[in-house]
C-alpha cells in the first residue's frame, strides 16, 4: 500500500508484525523500514502523537501568531548594516557572527 506524502509523491509502506512499546497496540504498517536493532522502541501513531513535540503550523510562535522578535543595536558582520531586531536573543558574546536579513538569505542561497 502507498499513499500520499505531501509533495513528495507516494510513498511505500512497510509490513510487519510490530507491538508499541508504550501501549502494547499491534503495528501493522509502517511508512519507514525499521532499524531491527530498534524495533522496540516503535510507537502506534496515537502514542507517537502523543509524544511528539506540538507543531505550531508555520513560522512564528505557537498557534501561528506573530514571532517574538528582539530589539537592540547590532551590526551586520558581513555588509555592517544596522541591525535593530532579530528573531531571536543573541549571544553578547557572540554578535560578531550576525548577519542582516538581505546577508542572510544570500548566504543560505
Amino acid at each position: 500500500m502507498a499513499y500520499e506524502n505531501n509533495n513528495f509523491g507516494e510513498r511505500t509502506m512497510h509490513k510487519g508484525n510490530w507491538t508499541c512499546a508504550d501501549c502494547g497496540a499491534s503495528i501493522t504498517e509502517l511508512p519507514f523500514k525499521p532499524n531491527p536493532e530498534r524495533e522496540n522502541e516503535l510507537k502506534c501513531r496515537d502514542c507517537h502523537r502523543k509524544s511528539a513535540p506540538k507543531r505550531s503550523g508555520g513560522r512564528g510562535g505557537s498557534f501561528g501568531g506573530p514571532r517574538e522578535m528582539f530589539k537592540g543595536d547590532w551590526e551586520c558582520s558581513k555588509c555592517n548594516t544596522a541591525i535593530t531586531e532579530l528573531p531571536f536573543k543573541p549571544n553578547p558574546e557572540r554578535t560578531d557572527n550576525l548577519m542582516c536579513r538581505d546577508c542572510f538569505k544570500a548566504s543560505r542561497a
